[in-house]
């Protein structure tokens, strides 16, 4: 009788997990750990329920997932420079080479021990994290999120630790029950958290959409605040001063920007900001903060000769692709090809400000 190997519902539900990130347009960091589970959760069914395969590719990749589960979530919360990211290419590298030296020489019992110390390091460092330094969204409008920063620490802490918990529990019946109940046990232990994980996305998704005690009037309205409605007046007075602030002081071309400190320069709550830019502008934060970064672009390109390369970290972008993603979307050109075209002849005003990528 056909068999359905259940970590192969493991991977549907991440599927489903990493589908959403993309609309979210979340970094590649994410996309690289989700993607990372997937493969796993498909490589135990064949491996469990299929066919017998080789284990280097099942050992290969479970050793990454707790860095790039640490990585992913750190980078989210915007405390992942671009010189710890080279610093985590490097350990995953270098990680990937050990662990696959230690298979190829047999080193089983070494990479048992190697496999679960690393699940509880980094599940114990997001478990910290998490309770500690009370991690926040930057990377990402926290609003399209569906669950808070320290939750997702939380969580991705929890699993890493319950994983290594059931990796000793797995070698141990494993040894006494001589591997008998062994795909039981790694089929039922990832569909059980891959459902925690999905139910407590979907249900924060769910409770995203219930209505907030925020305004949410239509762009024309919004355009033109009325008297006898205080939240809009309210709204575009901080806004306003968000866009002087940012004219006048460029702070949008720091790297490291993040939503508490834009509240922190403005004086204002980061909620109230990211009410008044998602009502006002029907942009999130970060959107609002890359659309100055574009607008000092193309006043670059137009104006000077620098090479793009260094107009990308002049302006606050941290890679050349995210630039150009963001270019791309509000000129509907590559920067290289704006600056041709401005220069063949008259163009729109180079820096329109925030409502150029609106």
């Amino acid at each position: 009788m056909f068999m359905f190997p259940l970590p192969f519902l493991t991977a549907c539900l991440l599927a489903v997990l990493f589908g959403y990130s993309l609309i979210l347009r979340l970094p590649a960091l994410v996309h690289l750990a989700l993607a990372g589970y997937v493969l796993q959760a498909i490589l135990i069914g064949v491996k469990w329920g299929l066919y017998d395969l080789r284990p280097l590719p099942v050992i290969v990749l479970a050793s990454l997932l707790p860095l790039l589960t640490w990585a992913a979530l750190t980078e989210l919360s915007g405390k992942l420079g671009a010189r710890a990211r080279q610093i985590v290419l490097a350990g995953a590298l270098g990680l990937v080479a050990l662990v696959a030296g230690l298979a190829l020489a047999g080193q089983g019992d070494a990479l048992d021990l190697l496999s679960t110390a690393q699940y509880v390091i980094f599940g114990t460092l997001l478990v910290a994290q998490a309770f500690r330094t009370a991690p926040k969204w930057v990377a990402i409008d926290a609003a399209a999120m569906p669950v808070s920063a320290e939750l997702a620490f939380l969580l991705g802490g929890m699993l890493l630790l319950g994983s290594a918990t059931i990796d000793i529990a797995f070698f141990t019946q494993m040894a006494l029950a001589k591997g008998h109940i062994g795909s039981v046990v790694v089929g039922y232990t990832n569909f059980l958290a891959a459902l925690i994980t999905s139910a407590v996305v979907f249900w924060g998704l769910h409770g995203r959409n219930e209505p907030e005690p925020v305004f949410a009037p239509l762009a024309a309205e919004a355009e033109a605040p009325g008297e006898d409605d205080p939240d809009l007046r309210q709204a575009a007075e901080i806004l306003d001063r968000l866009d002087r602030l940012m004219r006048q002081t460029h702070l949008y071309r720091d790297e490291n920007l993040t939503l508490h400190r834009l509240a922190s320069h403005s004086d204002t709550r980061a909620r109230q900001i990211s009410t008044a830019v998602r009502t006002l502008r029907q942009m999130g934060v970060p959107q609002y903060v890359n659309s100055f970064r574009v607008s000092d672009a193309c006043r670059m390109l137009a104006e000077t000769d620098m090479p793009v390369t260094e107009i990308v970290f002049a302006v606050g972008f941290t890679t050349k692709s995210s630039f150009n993603r963001e270019f791309s979307r509000c000129h509907g050109l590559s920067p290289s090809a704006w600056r041709a075209q401005y220069r063949k002849g008259p163009m729109a005003e180079p820096d329109r400000g925030p409502m150029a990528c609106a």
